[in-house]
């Protein structure tokens, strides 16, 4: 018999998804020619536009709802320009550049928590809600800071490689303050 996912874990789960587009966000035109115009459009409405966000009763902050929200505006307001976008008259427009920035901030904010456990309910990331309400625990899952730093250092070799030799960022003039 296979457990169904409780409505936490789902919410952890969403906003660990969130996390991953808006690694595609941040991509500025590469982030449209990995996943197309429809995909950049779509892929977040599908995980934005959900009661428990909307009603702030989700696994996100507040500051992460705040900013989740305020891409979801700017991603309306470019598909109200030109419904119908082309990828290629989409990243000439320069709407990934504008994007860009603030899915950079949200990610970043998005790491400073860290991601949820996409098997174990979690208070905080890292943090099972078992040890937290002082039971024993049952699961695998243990806090452990030096997962958060590992989880920090990933981050940013990924975004080292995103850079050219050159040590310009790659499709996007602004890639770089991701790291400092």
């Amino acid at each position: 018999m296979i457990d169904e996912p409780s409505e936490r874990l789902i919410e952890q789960r969403i906003r660990n998804r969130i996390y991953e587009i808006l690694e595609i966000l941040a991509d500025c035109d590469a982030g449209v020619d990995i996943v197309g115009i429809k995909g950049y459009f779509n892929l977040f409405e599908d995980f934005v536009h959900r009661p428990s966000i909307e009603a702030g009763r989700s696994a996100l902050s507040r500051g992460e709802r705040a900013i989740v929200l305020e891409i979801a505006e700017f991603l309306e307001a470019a598909s109200e320009t030109n419904p119908d976008f082309t990828k290629a008259e989409f990243i000439d427009s320069d709407w990934p550049g504008k994007i860009a920035p603030t899915a950079r901030d949200a990610r970043a904010l998005f790491l400073r928590r860290g991601l949820f456990s996409e098997k174990v309910e979690e208070v905080e990331p890292g943090q099972p809600a078992a040890i937290a309400a002082g039971l024993p625990e049952k699961r695998e899952a243990v806090f452990r800071p030096e997962l958060r730093r590992n989880q920090e250092r990933a981050v940013i070799a990924f975004m080292k490689r995103r850079l050219d030799l050159s040590g310009k960022p790659r499709n996007c003039a602004n890639l770089a303050t991701v790291l400092h």
